[in-house]
């Protein structure tokens, strides 16, 4: 910044201020005018110390974060959206083919401390290419507690060793099951993950232990 001479040919002392921001520092700077080239600067260098420098850094850190989390976010509700897309041409194609069912009709019961039962029963095996559903249902008959749901497995079990081999699987069954209540779930596999020379083992967890099937 420049001020013009005066008459008399001398610069005119003149005050002023200047605000700076960056990276979130606030600076100001005072001005002042004057005559004598030995107090003109052309360039002022601010050092930080270093707590001041390492929390520049976290923060340019924290920012660069940020921004890869809404991009990962933004990528990864893209392929959820595909998938679906996926999942419904897959369900439009399995609606045009006919399955094949076979029967499993196989059950087995936990019997609790209190001498309450749950049962488990597996009824049969649907496939529609590339994939088999098997249908399930439990029951309680308890009169009094509900039973949580905690998880399921589905094992292939080799006739000759009797190795559990753990087979991947989709589920539907309900997270609950209330006094004297009767669910019925669904558990879907690949169809190439199933050998037929294995036997096969359902595991379904509760809160109050397991109860296991096998065909």
């Amino acid at each position: 910044m420049t001020i013009p001479p005066t008459s008399a040919g001398r610069t005119p002392i003149q005050y002023g201020s200047l605000f700076v921001t960056v990276a979130g520092y606030e600076i100001s700077i005072e001005l002042r005018t004057t005559n004598d080239l030995r107090k003109h600067y052309s360039d002022v260098t601010f050092e930080l110390g270093e707590g001041e420098r390492e929390d520049l850094i976290q923060q340019g850190i924290a920012k660069r974060t940020e921004a890869l989390e809404v991009e990962y976010k933004k990528k990864m509700e893209d392929l959820e959206k595909i998938a679906d897309l996926k999942a419904i041409a897959r369900v439009g194609t399995i609606a045009l083919k006919r399955p094949s069912v076979k029967r499993v009709k196989e059950e087995a019961r936990l019997t609790l401390g209190n001498g309450d039962k749950i049962t488990l029963y597996v009824d049969e095996a649907i496939t529609y290419e590339p994939y088999t559903i098997y249908t399930i249902e439990l029951n309680s008959n308890s009169n009094t507690h509900g039973i949580s749901i905690v998880g399921t497995k589905l094992f292939g079990i080799d006739p000759d060793t009797k190795q559990l081999r753990p087979i991947e699987t989709g589920n539907e069954i309900p997270q609950r099951i209330e006094p004297r209540e009767t669910v019925n779930g669904v558990l879907t596999v690949l169809a190439s993950t199933l050998n037929p020379k294995e036997l096969l083992k359902l595991v379904v967890q509760t809160d109050k232990g397991e109860v296991a099937v096998q065909w």
